[in-house]
């Protein structure tokens, strides 16, 4: 009997055990998924000023470390509406200027809330959000007591275009906003895509669209305002130059109906946010000679200028009327978090001035919350930045100061612990087509010369690989022609796929890890590229225009590999227009992540600091076709990775 008691107890243990570890496991399994990705956001810090006195140093209204942006004002002067990105996407967020405390939410949401404009009796506010997929205008009340939700607003706009930067006429009728409908999309240089944009109004009583505008050429008239009588529209002109951040623009005004244009201003750089003062003269923001933004107030036929922000090194943007008569409020750059003890490379670029900043943005990770599990978001400011699988790393690119070649780095995933794995020689660069494999133990990277990979066979570089310590380096293609590049191992390690053009095209190849057993996947007139091995299955995605090689713009397809590694089937899994591109697998093979054009752009495009290349990022699960946008933005973000949670040790 005593015999029976024990084994029985025994039998217990054992199963509680069994059991108690399944629970464990369970709690582990419920971890978030990594994903990094690289993002174009500013370095520096935004945040909100109130500005009192011409030239001198202004109040500053909010003091988080994310960035804080586009004030508004209430018209009776209490509150200040502005969006802030402190929880990962750009949110609204409204102040009390009277009675102080923090800023309240003003929307939940997922999505991009920005841009807000008042009513004239202050009872409603219209702002622009991605909702809709794109970047519509919205109304709701003005509650500042209350969070609001997006199943409450009206979507003033629909329409599959992006619309922006909404104004409110004096007798609540008309509104005034930006939009790149029906206007072309261009390409300046390998494949970035240039929006254009005109001003239209919106009848807000029998909803009738109108166009006040036409853009001449490449370039925006956007950021409409109008007069306090109601009878002139206040507005910006831009021309895109020929390098990044050359934008000519003057400032303009016309009539409500879109006749009688006059220029007030010169060309200057980046002429942009003009708003009436109370007394009638014209404020906005402009780009000096120091390549800082200022603000500058004049008549209504540009005579009297006075620079209105102090003549510090803080750059000022979007003025906007203030609480009170000789006031105005505007956003600028703000104090800066330090830098890890052991310090990280300060390598972001800001309208051509390097910045300080942290690698990883202020408050990442950001928790999306996906059908099958969660995720953690890390946008981190590299051009190029791969989670390692096993550990808390990331590899990165970066050079040793400015103006340095760029080298390849390991790191922590805040930018701390720099370790340097590889010196490039001078003219030599590393491209975004970088990855280790499975187990964490090796890096398969691209090593060449050239900055036009993308569309070029002909550019001179190989596929390299070498162990996580930077030993071990080796060519897998040596002696080949033309550009070799943008590797991927498969799941088990064993064969790498990458893209090259030896014979002439851009084609998809595969060989065994060790270089060997080199077999063409793809053979035709079309450019293949960003080719990803699924962890799981014996597939791989890429990017390609094959539908249409004479035109480049890349959708997303899947190939399937045969048992013994010739091609199988490929499927088209993007439809939209758009640029696609930077794709990877989920570890676990489930999900494929890209970076893509198809929301549009949320922000005019002069206005974003950055060019939105691809846009955001979405994740398409494999099995059902579920497409969910992962960020909502107006920056570039591109090049992820998505690995399991870690495990504690």
């Amino acid at each position: 009997m005593i015999r029976r008691i024990k084994v029985t107890l025994y039998v217990t243990l054992v199963l509680l055990g069994i059991l108690t570890q399944f629970a464990v496991s369970s709690d582990e399994r419920t971890l978030p998924d990594r994903v990094a990705y690289t993002t174009f956001q500013p370095a520096s810090n935004w945040d909100v000023y109130l500005f009192t006195q011409p030239g001198q140093a202004p109040r500053r209204l909010t003091d988080h470390p994310g960035l804080d942006y586009d004030p508004v004002v209430s018209p009776d002067g209490r509150w200040l509406v502005f969006c802030s990105e402190r929880r990962g996407n750009p949110d609204l967020y409204v102040l009390d200027l009277q009675r102080g405390g923090d800023p309240r939410l003003l929307i939940d949401s997922d999505f991009l809330e920005d841009q807000a404009a008042f009513s004239p009796d202050g009872k409603s506010i219209v702002f622009v959000s991605t909702f809709s997929g794109n970047a519509d205008i919205y109304r709701l009340p003005f509650r500042p007591d209350r969070t609001l939700s997006m199943k409450q607003a009206e979507n003033l706009t629909h329409h599959p275009s992006g619309h922006f930067r909404p104004s409110i006429s004096p007798d609540g009728h008309m509104m005034a906003f930006s939009s790149d409908r029906d206007l072309p999309v261009t390409v300046r240089g390998a494949i970035t895509r240039i929006r254009s944009g005109d001003i239209w109004t919106l009848n807000l009583i029998d909803n009738t669209a109108r166009r006040l505008t036409s853009v001449n050429g490449t370039g925006w008239n956007g950021s409409p305002k109008w007069s306090s009588d109601g009878k002139e529209i206040v507005y910006y002109s831009s021309q895109f130059g020929s390098a990044p951040r050359s934008e000519q623009s003057r400032i303009w005004i016309m009539s409500a109906d879109g006749s009688n244009p006059r220029a007030v201003t010169a060309d200057e750089t980046a002429a942009l946010s003009p708003e009436f003062l109370p007394g009638g003269r014209i404020i906005y923001s402009r780009r000096n000679k120091q390549n800082l933004e200022e603000i500058v107030s004049v008549n209504r036929d540009g005579s009297g200028a006075t620079i209105e922000s102090n003549g510090s090194n803080t750059s000022y943007r979007g003025p906007t009327r203030g609480p009170a008569a000789g006031t105005f409020v505007a956003y600028g750059t703000g104090p800066v978090e330090p830098e890890p003890a052991d310090g990280y490379h300060r390598t972001t670029v800001e309208m051509g001035i390097v910045r300080g900043g942290p690698v990883l943005v202020p408050g990442a990770p950001f928790r999306k919350t996906l059908p099958d599990r969660q995720i953690e978001l890390y946008p981190i400011r590299y051009f190029s930045a791969i989670l390692n699988p096993r550990d808390n790393l990331i590899l990165h690119t970066a050079p040793d100061a400015p103006s340095k070649p760029v080298n390849l780095w390991a790191a922590r995933i805040d930018g701390s612990q720099q370790r340097k794995l590889l010196e490039l020689d001078s003219g030599q660069l590393t491209f975004t087509g970088t990855s280790w494999s499975k187990d964490g133990q090796w890096i398969a990277f691209t090593r060449g010369h050239g900055q036009t990979a993308v569309k070029t066979a002909e550019i001179d570089a190989d596929v390299w690989k070498m162990r996580a310590d930077g030993t071990d380096l080796q060519n897998l293609t040596p002696n080949t022609p033309g550009f070799d590049g943008y590797p991927s191992f498969s799941g088990n390690g064993k064969q790498i796929v990458f893209r090259s053009g030896r014979n002439g095209s851009l084609d998809l190849y595969l060989m065994n890890a060790d270089g060997s057993n080199v077999r063409r996947l793809t053979d035709d007139a079309a450019n293949n590229q960003f080719p990803v091995f699924s962890p799981t299955a014996n597939q791989i995605a890429f990017a390609s225009n094959r539908d249409n090689p004479k035109v480049d713009i890349f959708d997303v397809y899947l190939l399937d590999l045969n048992a013994d590694g010739t091609p199988g089937k490929i499927r088209r899994i993007t439809h939209d227009e758009g640029q696609h591109g930077h794709l990877q697998f989920s570890y676990d093979g489930k999900w494929l992540i890209f970076a893509s054009e198809r929301g549009g752009i949320s922000d005019e495009q002069p206005i974003a600091p950055s060019s939105q290349l691809y846009g955001e990022l979405y994740a398409y699960r494999i099995k059902d076709g579920t497409m969910i946008r992962l960020t909502n933005n107006k920056w570039e973000e591109g090049v992820p990775s998505w690995e399991a949670p870690l495990r504690a040790k």
